[in-house]
């Protein structure tokens, strides 16, 4: 097991990171009685039952006041389907004008992501994460005037595609500990067929919903001048 730091300050300067709780099921094949029961509860009066992903918690950079606001796993268990993607409006507003770019860099690899998903027959990924993270200082800051960065019109020229922004993102999915595959423990039988079709809801809905920000340039017509705020 090898463990990295994603939001390092060798990678970024002011990291935005988001944690989403992925598919419609959290509890693993070991869990009892009693935590099944818990834990379905609670998928049903999230989003994850839904939209197969909740937010588990969100770090934001704020420029004006240069401090992070926070929001954790109880805020997100709160939030229904338009109050899920009000907080992604709010997570993308450190991105200013290129949002639209680190948005796009980051359906990329949901793109790749959801094509390795439906390659992984019997694999459940029950109760792991997605983890975000970009960028969140503006373009005058060190990060961006770094050599090894290269400006928009030369990185489309390299970085076809939308990947322009790519150096200012990060995507991973990570906690594996309800991860089940087949032959599992020795387990010579299939307890689940075909790829991981609630985790697969949630990269859909999610990338529907970023699909639909980066439309509109992150604040869709009604939600413009969206204050940097995170409170419920």
């Amino acid at each position: 097991m090898m463990l990295e730091n994603v939001a390092s300050a060798s990678k970024f300067e002011r990291p935005c990171v988001l944690d989403l709780k992925m598919g419609t099921r959290q509890h693993g094949d070991d869990a009892s009685a009693e935590k099944r029961t818990r834990q379905m509860a609670k998928c049903a009066a999230s989003t994850s039952a839904s939209l197969g992903l909740r937010l588990c918690g969100m770090k934001v950079y704020e420029a004006t006041s240069d401090k992070f606001v926070t929001q954790d796993k109880y805020f997100g268990r709160r939030l229904d389907a338009d109050g899920l993607r009000k907080a992604l409006v709010q997570f993308f507003a450190s991105g200013g004008a290129r949002r639209a770019g680190i948005i796009g860099a980051i359906l990329e690899r949901l793109r790749l992501l959801r094509k390795a998903i439906e390659q992984q027959d019997t694999f459940r990924f029950y109760s792991s994460s997605l983890l975000i993270v970009y960028e969140g200082c503006d373009e005058n800051c060190e990060f961006f005037l770094s050599p090894d960065f290269l400006p928009l019109d030369a990185a489309s020229i390299s970085k076809p595609d939308n990947n322009c922004w790519s150096d200012c993102v990060d995507v991973r999915m990570i906690d594996f500990a309800h991860t089940t595959f087949s032959g599992y423990l020795g387990l010579d039988e299939r307890v689940h067929w075909g790829p991981d079709n609630g985790y697969l809801l949630g990269l859909e809905n999610l990338t529907d919903i970023l699909s639909e920000l980066q439309g509109y340039g992150c604040c869709p017509p009604h939600q413009k001048n969206v204050p940097m705020c995170l409170s419920s």
